[in-house]
């Protein structure tokens, strides 16, 4: 086995680089939306002519409220990365970086996996959602697999604990986890 390494930061991704990760243009139609709904909820209820149940004046209150900063708070929005691929392997960030919270002593760091140590990329269904997803074997540490992969789902096509091999299921969409596959599969054989 080819030891995997871990990078300081993430690493920029070259020309042929495959980055998995929502488009922008549906991070911005998001945010814009969240942007939007705050203040649309907080003008129809006080240009209201008739008196509202207090209810409904505190939830449309509580969305204006919290709508807003989720919409301009950038962290949340740069967390969509869930893997990076280029001729080296792929590329998984930290657990911390999948998910939003308020800790300022982030892990940062980033597992680079060599080719040699991914097998049987696929298309696959996940073990949580019972989604569409792509799915492959990474051969990793168990101490890697707890700060990388924790957050990370499982295929329903591989039951059991291998020694030192995790399931990954990623089933974010778009793009389409055969688009994905496809593109894993033509970089991995063009190196």
């Amino acid at each position: 086995m080819i030891p995997n390494r871990i990078l300081s930061s993430r690493p920029a991704p070259g020309p042929r680089a495959y980055v998995m990760a929502n488009p922008r243009w549906l991070r911005v139609t998001f945010r814009l939306s969240l942007l939007l709904v705050g203040p649309l909820a907080l003008y129809l209820v006080l240009s209201s002519r008739t008196p509202l149940p207090l209810p409904a004046v505190l939830i449309a209150a509580f969305v204006g409220i919290v709508t807003f900063p989720m919409a301009v708070w950038p962290r949340p929005w740069s967390r969509f990365v869930l893997f990076i691929a280029d001729d080296e392997g792929i590329t998984f960030p930290a657990n911390d970086l999948r998910t939003t919270s308020f800790k300022s002593n982030e892990d940062m760091r980033w597992l680079q996996v060599p080719w040699a140590n991914i097998d049987a990329i696929r298309v696959s269904v996940t073990r949580g959602e019972r989604s569409r997803c792509v799915a492959f074997d990474v051969r990793a540490s168990a101490a890697e697999v707890r700060d990388f992969f924790g957050n990370v789902d499982t295929p329903v096509d591989r039951t059991g604990p291998v020694s030192d091999t995790f399931f990954a299921a990623f089933d974010i969409s778009p793009p389409r986890p055969a688009k994905t596959v496809a593109a894993l599969l033509a970089i991995r054989q063009s190196r």
